[in-house]
């Protein structure tokens, strides 16, 4: 069978620039793991970043249960830490440790970000100035020559750069999808040059700045096939130039070169692409990585290797259609190729159910409510009312419009970007509740006795969830 040279370049055209590439690039595999997570009795709690100390010792942001956690050189468990000298954290979300031992810890809730001397002082605040307004740091990085601290202010849309010798503060970026604009950036981390790498999350992209806050590239793209990002979420910047950076909903950690070229993602031993749950917060020590496993509360530590020469060769990809960002922010599935149902070379194809479709997952709103974006982990996963996984009493009456799963109570039964409030046009706008206009309407879909002044009926006397956490499914 004979084929024309106008079928061969249609062929052509239908493979994605991955497909086209020549020879196999790096490979980056990881080694032993080693896990780090607190006792039974104290343990971690959705944790979100990892900081590394000159001696090894890794620091832990523990936000939820409002500390520091502190381990060992060799993993063992040394401690939480609620106060740095009369500073009570609230909130701490993002950390780095200098060069001379000091920890800096972002903390949002307070809206500063508090410094600990090696001894376990206070040594400063940093603060942003009244004419600048209030900021939500969610992480900071120091620089190698400790002159300036690169502060991360996630709800400002903007990183806030204080020169640690004169008190300055200058800011950089604003909201958007430019080069140099940001939409949620979240974790931050600089390299021995001073250039300073972010994640912004919500653009899909890890955005890198020089000394002299100029923007220099854009670390991978909007996507899910090899190279690009999902939902970027941790990023640690290694004294090789390389740029080692988490994807949260995808459950890989991929590399890039300081200017933005893919490297590979981190694979297992038999060159299997590793899938973490949830990773948030990354660190680069001595040649091992360290990751953030969110709704797992721990931290993995792994010796890394980078072998030229010896990446797996992508398969051959169609170029398919692909749904309008706004979708797929939260439609995962909606993505090319996993709307096939086809896996591409880092993400599998998501679990769907006829009335729990992937969007509706409480790993999907976890995606965003982790921090990155909104915080909800204390009031959602640790101290909400409403569980999920939990049948309704007997003899209440669900109003049709609030859908169950499996008759039972999910995070889609309340939630939804779809509702009658907002004005439909995109997730900015979106009230994310099942109602036109007041919440109380939410709740008179099944207390409807409330309405009459009578006591509602107990949320808790449906079938209980056997997970202390409120949630059924994030521990």
């Amino acid at each position: 069978m004979r084929t024309s040279s106008l079928a061969l370049g249609l062929a052509a055209l239908l493979l994605t620039p991955t497909a086209l590439a020549g020879a196999p690039g790096p490979s980056v595999t990881a080694g032993e793991v080693t896990v780090l997570s607190g006792p039974d009795d104290d343990p971690l709690f959705l944790p979100t970043d990892v900081a590394v100390g000159p001696h090894g010792e890794a620091w832990v942001a523990d936000g939820v249960n409002r500390r520091v956690a502190l381990f060992s050189a060799s993993g063992r468990w040394q401690g939480g830490y609620t106060q740095v000298g009369d500073q009570v954290l609230s909130n701490p979300m993002g950390l780095d440790v200098s060069d001379d031992g000091r920890l800096w810890i972002a903390d949002a809730d307070l809206g500063r970000v508090v410094v600990r001397t090696p001894d376990g002082d206070l040594e400063r605040l940093l603060e942003a100035p009244a004419e600048l307004g209030p900021m939500e740091p969610t992480d900071v990085a120091v620089s190698d020559d400790g002159a300036r601290a690169w502060v991360v202010d996630n709800n400002g849309h903007r990183l806030l750069v204080f020169d640690l010798t004169t008190g300055d503060v200058q800011v950089y970026g604003s909201k958007g999808q430019a080069l140099g604009q940001m939409h949620n950036p979240w974790l931050v981390s600089a390299d021995s040059r001073g250039n300073a790498y972010f994640s912004d999350v919500l653009n899909g992209r890890i955005q890198s700045v020089s000394p002299r806050l100029k923007p220099r590239a854009s670390l991978g793209s909007y996507g899910v096939e090899l190279g690009e990002l999902f939902r970027p979420k941790g990023v640690a910047a290694d004294d090789d130039e390389r740029v080692w950076v988490s994807d949260g909903d995808l459950g890989v950690v991929q590399v890039f070169n300081s200017s933005g070229s893919m490297i590979d993602v981190v694979r297992d031993a038999s060159g299997a692409v590793m899938r973490l749950d949830t990773p948030a917060g990354v660190a680069w020590h001595d040649d091992q990585l360290l990751v953030v496993e969110a709704t797992r509360n721990r931290v993995l530590r792994m010796p890394v290797t980078v072998v030229p020469g010896r990446r797996p060769a992508p398969p051959a990809r169609p170029i398919l259609d692909s749904k309008p960002k706004d979708c797929t922010a939260c439609h995962l599935e909606l993505m090319p190729m996993l709307a096939q149902g086809l896996p591409t070379g880092i993400a599998l194809v998501p679990p769907s159910a006829p009335d729990q479709p992937p969007a509706s997952r409480e790993a999907a709103c976890f995606s965003c409510h982790d921090g990155s974006v909104e915080d909800s982990r204390r009031p959602v996963w640790l101290e909400h009312g409403h569980s999920s996984d939990v049948l309704p009493p007997e003899g209440m009456e669900v109003d049709p419009a609030i859908p169950l799963v499996d008759g039972r109570l999910a995070c889609r039964s309340c939630h939804t970007a779809h509702s009658q409030g907002g004005s439909g046009r995109s997730c900015a706008e979106a009230v994310f509740l099942r109602v036109g206009e007041q919440p109380m309407e939410l709740c008179l879909a099944c207390h409807g006795d409330m309405n009459e002044r009578r006591s509602p009926v107990p949320h808790d006397q449906g079938e209980p969830n056997e997970n202390p956490r409120p949630s059924g499914h994030i521990p």
